[in-house]
């Protein structure tokens, strides 16, 4: 009996202590930091290169996960990411180890955050059989009102790419133009090359002629 009793006071304690661990702030996602976000599971974006290329990409996924900031606090702070991915139509399909021809591959596309001041968006946009490297862009959301003050939801401001890389390694990718309602409008690299979005279709439609 006093084993028993030992036991339910030693499960208790663990369950307790589980639950003040869980018992920091969660920072959630204000609601006007979703209209950053433009695209829609079933979204397909076609870019055209410089050199008459395209790529498709469909939107596949938006995930979210709450995470602690730090898993060794014992009251951590709780932040939402929101995780938006995608399929890319390859333009040179390859052979898989097991004999499998593959057309498509996984693609970022971009992360959106909550913060306690303000939530962040990241433009994290990488095709991962690209031989090109891609700098990650984070900005407050706070900072793009600011950039956006002026202009219409239609239209793209400029992102210098490496003035928002921290790292000391030089990547390929040079400039962003980003825009609130169709998000990537086009990219540049440091070689010249560059991809414009040339139609965004959702539900049938290319609403960038809209």
């Amino acid at each position: 009996m006093l084993k028993q009793n030992l036991q339910m006071k030693k499960t208790f304690a663990f369950i307790l202590f589980s639950v003040l661990l869980s018992c920091g702030p969660e920072y959630k996602m204000k609601s006007e930091s979703f209209d950053w976000q433009p695209y829609k599971i079933g979204d397909k974006l076609i870019f055209k290169s410089n050199t008459n290329q395209i790529d498709t990409i469909f939107v596949k996924e938006i995930k979210s996960y709450t995470n602690p900031d730090d898993h060794l606090a014992i009251f951590p702070d709780y932040y939402t990411t929101y995780f938006i991915t995608g399929e890319i139509t390859l333009i040179n399909p390859f052979t898989s180890s097991i004999g499998n021809t593959v057309k498509k591959d996984y693609v970022n596309i971009l992360e959106l955050s909550s913060g306690k001041e303000t939530d962040y968006l990241t433009l994290n946009f990488k095709k991962r059989r690209d031989t090109l490297s891609y700098s990650e862009v984070t900005f407050k959301i706070s900072e793009l009102k600011l950039k956006f003050k002026n202009k219409s939801k239609y239209e793209s401001i400029k992102v210098d790419a490496e003035s928002y890389n921290k790292m000391s390694f030089s990547y390929d990718l040079k400039t962003i133009f980003w825009s609130k309602e169709f998000g990537y409008a086009k990219y540049e690299f440091k070689n010249g090359h560059s991809w414009e979005l040339v139609k965004f279709i959702r539900n049938g439609k290319n609403i960038l002629k809209e």
